[in-house]
């Protein structure tokens, strides 16, 4: 790994080494079609010995991508609204059908710990202000929604180079309350700039890299929120190198998770299958053509239309305002080029999928060349 010195110039916090600043994540557009029937999907991931084993799952019969698909819209919610940031979370609490909010960065030493939540329906945002204890000001963190529960758990994050995290807290919805979790045993090592997602079939978060301040991780560990414990899973044969900024997602009709970029030793733009069930890795190549190698981009699954949605992200010098699908039945991606308006370039925003209006709904992130930090609300869809 090389020497992330680029992240101690705090002020731009760039996989690079000079004092540009994040870019627009990107928004992994996972694309299968949605008028056939069911075909099975064979999928090559690694085994142990270094072999290969078909993990087949069924999905809908691909179609192909059009040029132009879909639409944002710049929702511009009425009422308050939460600062711009960058580098902070959402996830979708399935129960209230709301969008929730917490932490980010504001630039300089300005590390947000309010938690909002954000009304798809009524287009507005209301602070929370959540009694008792809260988790301290943080960005670079991960949260994800326990379906099961309604419950959410956040891990990790930093105050800056020298205050990296490695705490698991819980938000209940219903309470508006945080409670740090204090898991008993192993836990993660401190950590930002990770990725984790909710596996819905296990019941348990996933969690995969990251940065520590001195070097990155291709560790995977699992949370059971049922016994508050994290698990070192040592997944067998191939791993992803050592990465920071990258991009999971769940896909829900399979259960299969993908990995896609991120920063190692560069910017990168592999792409990797977790199988939960058999604790591997596997190295995929889609056929065609892929989105640039980039990091600090976000992706999010489309159930609905057996997709993966990516938006924006660093390609290294430069961030965009792209628009990717990704076909798990074809394995291949493609640019969709939505009609219209669209958020600009960016990276280090959040994305989160509203299943009840089919849509994507996207908040801030961060444009390095302007130093620009984005407070704007999009949706996208069909």
């Amino acid at each position: 790994m090389v020497n992330h010195s680029w992240r101690a110039t705090w002020g731009c916090c760039l996989p690079v080494a000079s004092a540009l600043f994040l870019c627009l994540s990107a928004l992994a557009l996972i694309i299968v079609g949605c008028d056939g029937g069911p075909a099975a999907t064979t999928v090559e991931t690694a085994t142990a010995s270094g072999g290969s084993a078909a993990t087949t799952a069924m999905a809908q019969a691909p179609t192909s991508f059009p040029e132009a698909a879909g639409a944002w819209t710049d929702l511009s919610p009425s009422g308050s609204l939460p600062a711009p940031r960058d580098s902070h979370s959402l996830v979708y609490d399935s129960t209230s059908a709301k969008v929730i909010l917490f932490g980010g960065w504001g630039g300089e030493l300005l590390y947000f710990n309010d938690t909002w939540l954000y009304d798809p329906v009524a287009n507005v945002w209301t602070e929370l202000s959540p009694a008792g204890i809260v988790p301290g000001g943080r960005a670079f963190h991960k949260m994800v929604s326990d379906s099961r529960t309604g419950k959410v758990i956040l891990f990790g994050g930093s105050r800056g180079e020298e205050e990296v995290l490695g705490d698991t807290w819980l938000y209940d919805p219903v309470t508006n309350a945080w409670t740090e979790l204090r898991p008993a045993g192993d836990v993660p090592p401190a950590r930002m700039d990770h990725a984790l997602v909710y596996d819905a079939a296990n019941r348990r978060l996933i969690l995969f890299g990251g940065w520590s301040g001195v070097t990155a991780f291709n560790d995977t560990w699992a949370y059971d929120p049922v016994k508050n414990t994290w698990t070192d899973l040592h997944p067998a044969g191939d791993l992803p190198p050592a990465r920071d900024s990258h991009a999971l997602v769940y896909d829900s009709d399979t259960g299969l998770i993908y990995l896609f970029g991120g920063f190692t030793e560069e910017v990168v733009g592999d792409m990797w299958l977790y199988d939960p069930a058999a604790n591997t890795w596997s190295e995929i190549d889609p056929s065609g053509t892929m989105p640039a190698a980039r990091d600090r981009h976000r992706m999010v699954y489309d159930p609905a239309r057996h997709r993966v949605l990516l938006f924006g992200g660093w390609l290294g010098d430069y961030c965009v305002d792209e628009t990717w699908a990704y076909d798990p039945a074809a394995n291949t991606w493609a640019e969709l080029h939505p009609v219209g308006e669209h958020p600009s370039r960016r990276d280090s925003h959040a994305m989160v999928y509203d299943p009840g209006a089919g849509k994507v709904i996207l908040f801030g992130g961060v444009e390095p060349d302007a130093w620009t930090r984005f407070g704007d609300t999009w949706s996208y869809g069909d």
